[in-house]
């Protein structure tokens, strides 16, 4: 019996990400994450050349493996023109570090597509982590979509802050209804979670 060289295990354990056996997928991404480091550069050079759902599976290995390489590979992959692989990249970098996460998504929010935009919005909202606050109004400011007003007004409903009121009370005039209705919301979250400061007593 010939023995596998060390390269084709790994090149077998990638291969059967995609087995049709879920077994075996779930034993190949198990051990291919306790390889750490040393699979890195061979999952990120198999992303290249992958579908936008086999490239959501090795980025979840890729998530699980804390090495700078991992990083740069789901960076690239946020930063794709495929929105289906920039969108698993979101899901990717919030299992990696969180808190890197959101410098990731804040760097790259202005770059992505708008599917991409909306995922992001929607790990910052789920992230909750107030610097993401001002680079949410940049882009409230700017797009012309409604759909993306009323999701960043909702997310900045989770990061409450009084000083965004007079910001997303301008809202309640905006031409989309959608985006109407969840500025009453957000404002009514912000009055509700945030308290108001007690008069002086003389």
């Amino acid at each position: 019996m010939t023995t596998m060289t060390h390269k084709e295990v790994r090149s077998e354990l990638i291969q059967n990400l995609w087995h049709s056996n879920p077994e075996v997928r779930d034993q190949s991404r198990d051990a291919l994450i306790a390889m750490g480091q040393e699979i890195v550069d061979d999952l990120a050079q198999v992303m290249l050349g992958i579908n936008s759902s086999r490239a959501r599976d090795v980025m979840e290995v890729l998530a699980r493996i804390k090495d700078p390489r991992s990083l740069e590979a789901l960076r690239c992959a946020l930063l794709s023109k495929n929105a289906i692989i920039g969108q698993a990249a979101v899901e990717a970098l919030v299992r990696f570090d969180q808190n890197i996460a959101v410098n990731q998504f804040i760097n790259a929010l202005n770059q992505v597509n708008i599917l991409v935009q909306i995922s992001i919005i929607q790990a910052f909202a789920q992230l909750a982590n107030r610097r993401a606050i001002q680079p949410l109004l940049d882009l409230l400011a700017t797009t012309q979509s409604p759909t993306l007003r009323y999701l960043i007004i909702d997310t900045l409903g989770k990061l409450p802050e009084k000083r965004i009121m007079p910001i997303i009370t301008r809202y309640l005039y905006d031409e989309d209804y959608q985006v109407r209705k969840h500025a009453r919301m957000t404002l009514h979250q912000i009055l509700t979670i945030v308290p108001t400061p007690c008069s002086e007593v003389d």
